[in-house]
């Protein structure tokens, strides 16, 4: 259906027009023509037990990335493609080949506009690797891990430049894309959270049942957003240059790329079993034992009975600054996003967060040949909800509000709605390093990035969460003609402690960390890179 909404985006497009209107095509009629390669050969090592190798992120790989750039006049055609081939676990060669369209591109261009179309990358930031206000493109976490990969996302865009001094961007996604990601969502899901339960024992003394938990199928269903027009992404954003600061300011009409789980309780009997029943018609005198029976036969429960995993709707306003001091590069990085949350105690949606990063970069060494960059990283989610073990010890609802059906739901979504979203704290704490350095002729770069993460204000009834570290130190040697050759590592430990234990334990899975970078591994990179040009 074509709406208002749709109607007013084809109208700002047509505004954007007309301002260059006047303006003069570019004279170039020279045909260029470039077609470059990257070859890359991945090789991992455990350091640990080689069965811990999860497919594809520590599989062997080859990853081979070709590419063509058309240009004439004003118009110009990218077209890029990854071939891939990981070693299956099962063996089976066909699930080890994928061919992966990465920019495809068609580019309109007069001297203050660009318009193009097709499969597009988006840069919105300027801090090192980690950009809280680079939100359109979905990601690929099955190639690095906590450092995914950019997919190229399907969209149009027009570029406006009024002066040297500033650029106006508007971009629209028609269709929202997902990530690519190596864990299932479902799968997360606890099963206890489905299962039944049978009475199978009566304790006559004490007046209390034992029950027998019956394993159910969980029904859960990944809801995408419609392939309509109305399912479009939308944004903007405003960039000033100058000779000493560049800021941009940005918003974002998004779809959360985590999910919401919509949930669907029922009231459940878990009745007695047969044997039970028999146990007590035996113990008992036939009225005693009928008022037993009838006591157990009402017992009840609200169980689950579906999950529908929802993406939901966000706003995202960002901002970005940088400047140069002295021999210091300096940059603030910045989003704050808002959810579909009605208030702050709105237990069915996730809280809204601000997520920031300031850093600086610098050169350093012999002939200032090596390069640092040091950041600050924060994440800031005022209403985050962390006391659900204080509430319900070990994790379960309390004993005699079961049959609530309000507290039982409320139950439910504070055991998902967070979690899903990967919300594990009120505020988490980053720093991250870069360093690069340089010998014999850059023909030899060691280099090393690290991340380091503690989180403060969570529930701390269940286990204190001490930090994580990630560390990815890298040797290259490249003996000429773009051939290089790498020695790395990604090693990573998250520390905790159960509660009640004084053990300090460095494997905890459920940090982010943990999850994105769940094997230590050495590996070995061989990459070729070429390119033609006319």
């Amino acid at each position: 259906m074509f709406t208002v909404r749709n109607f007013s985006v084809v109208l700002f497009f047509l505004w954007i027009w007309s301002l260059d209107a006047k303006a003069q095509l570019i004279t170039d009629n020279e045909f260029h023509f470039q077609f470059k390669g990257e070859h890359e050969l991945y090789f991992h090592f455990p350091l640990a037990n080689s069965s811990d190798f999860q497919y594809p992120l520590t599989s062997p790989r080859s990853l081979n990335r070709f590419g063509v750039n058309l240009s004439q006049k004003n118009i110009r055609l990218v077209s890029e493609w990854d071939l891939r081939f990981f070693l299956p676990e099962s063996g089976n060669q066909e699930d080890a080949v994928l061919l992966i369209p990465k920019e495809n591109y068609i580019r309109y261009s007069t001297r203050k506009m660009n318009w193009t179309f097709g499969l597009q990358k988006y840069s919105w930031g300027m801090a090192d690797h980690i950009n809280p206000t680079n939100n359109l493109n979905p990601l690929d976490y099955t190639i690095t891990g906590f450092e995914p990969e950019e997919i190229p996302v399907f969209s149009s865009s027009v570029e406006y430049f009024p002066s040297d001094s500033w650029k106006m961007q508007a971009v629209y996604i028609p269709f929202e894309q997902s990530d690519n990601i190596f864990w299932s969502y479902p799968e997360a899901i606890p099963d206890a959270l489905f299962a039944k339960y049978v009475i199978s024992d009566f304790d006559f003394n004490a007046q209390i049942p034992a029950i027998t938990t019956i394993a159910q199928e969980k029904q859960i269903s990944e809801i995408q957003p419609d392939y309509d027009l109305r399912s479009g992404v939308f944004g903007g954003r405003l960039n000033f240059y100058s000779s000493k600061v560049d800021f941009s300011l940005s918003y974002v009409y998004d779809f959360d790329p985590y999910y919401t789980p919509l949930i669907a309780i029922e009231k459940h009997f878990p009745g007695i079993t047969g044997s039970l029943e028999d146990k007590i018609n035996q113990t008992l005198n036939a009225e005693e034992a009928s008022q037993v029976i009838s006591y157990l036969s009402g017992i009840s429960s609200y169980r689950i009975s579906q999950i529908d995993l929802l993406r939901k709707r966000i706003h995202r306003f960002g901002g970005n600054a940088k400047t140069i001091i002295g021999r210091f590069g300096l940059w603030l990085e910045a989003c704050y996003s808002i959810t579909e949350q009605e208030k702050s105690d709105d237990y069915k949606n996730r809280g809204n967060d601000l997520f920031f990063v300031l850093g600086t970069d610098f050169f350093f060494g012999p002939n200032e040949r090596f390069y640092g960059n040091i950041q600050y990283t924060g994440k800031w989610i005022p209403d985050y909800y962390y006391s659900f073990y204080s509430d319900y010890p070990n994790g379960i609802p309390q004993a005699g509000f079961q049959d609530q059906e309000e507290y039982m739901q409320q139950y439910y979504y504070r055991a998902l709605v967070q979690p899903l979203g990967f919300q594990s704290e009120t505020y988490l704490h980053g720093v991250t390093i870069n360093f690069d350095f340089s010998f014999f002729n850059g023909k030899l770069k060691p280099s090393l990035v690290g991340y380091l993460l503690t989180p403060e204000g969570y529930d701390k009834a269940e286990k204190t969460r001490q930090g994580s570290l990630l560390l990815m130190p890298s040797v290259d040697y490249s003996p000429g003609n773009a051939l290089h050759f790498t020695l790395g590592s990604y090693l990573s430990w998250s520390a905790f402690k159960e509660s009640g234990s004084d053990q300090t334990k460095y494997n905890d899975s459920s940090s982010i960390l943990g999850l994105l970078n769940p094997y230590n591994n050495l590996y070995v990179k061989i990459s070729y890179s070429w390119n033609r040009n006319k």
